[in-house]
């Protein structure tokens, strides 16, 4: 069942409005050829096959219009084809996705399961699956206020099941140098533990940060990112 919307989605209307703009073209090319081999016989004075040629003519017509080529069962398309009929899309000027936007195979999947992403150097790239098995963010798309990168936002009601972001190294610099820790205890945990807390201003909206972990020079970019905070266990 469909569970999102464009612009984030391909959509069947897309692909149909995509097959349609082929069938046109098919249509016009083999008239072409007809009436080009209907005006040699012409010219040749082969009159008697009139009327075979308007026949073959009508039949070739009718045949485009009804089955154009053969269309696939979108819904049941793998990933390489998947990313060969999303390009046809964008070729045709029918996608227009954004760098480092994400986005559904017709809007349905299990968890991240159909989600692609658009670079402007890569093309269609698959999500990541280094850190969740269904997937995510491509680590290379990064969080920060630099050219090109992105709040950790962006991707939210895009990627199901997990939350996971990368930060670009100046803002995981500038955590390193103005979190404070505190230590702190909890029911389900034997021993104490310490907790980090700062906020970072990213993309004109600040956001606040918690990190779990003892040593935090120990840290790596890649955060989780929920309810307007990022934030990291050890």
């Amino acid at each position: 069942m469909p569970y999102y919307t464009e612009p984030n989605t391909i959509t069947e209307d897309m692909l149909t409005q995509l097959v349609n703009n082929d069938v046109e073209k098919n249509i016009e090319t083999i008239t072409k050829a007809i009436m080009d081999r209907y005006a040699k016989l012409e010219a040749l004075g082969n009159d008697g096959e009139e009327d075979e040629v308007l026949d073959i003519m009508y039949a070739d017509r009718k045949t485009i219009k009804e089955t154009p080529k053969t269309v696939p069962v979108w819904d049941e398309l793998g990933d390489v084809d998947q990313k060969k009929w999303i390009m046809k899309l964008i070729d045709a000027g029918l996608f227009k996705p954004r760098h480092g936007q994400g986005f559904h195979w017709l809007g349905q999947g299990y968890r991240n399961q159909d989600l692609w992403f658009w670079d402007k150097d890569k093309g269609v790239i698959p999500p990541c699956t280094d850190y969740d098995d269904y997937g995510g963010v491509p680590d290379h798309f990064l969080v920060g206020n630099g050219v090109g990168q992105f709040a950790p936002n962006h991707w939210e009601n895009i990627v199901d099941h997990n939350s996971y972001v990368f930060l670009a190294p100046e803002l995981l610099k500038e955590i390193q140098n103005t979190a404070k820790s505190v230590v702190t205890t909890h029911k389900y945990r034997e021993n104490p533990y310490k907790v980090w807390h700062t906020s970072v201003m990213i993309k004109g909206h600040v956001y606040a940060v918690q990190i779990e972990m003892d040593d935090i020079s120990d840290i790596d970019n890649v955060f989780m990112f929920d309810q307007g905070k990022l934030y990291k266990d050890d």
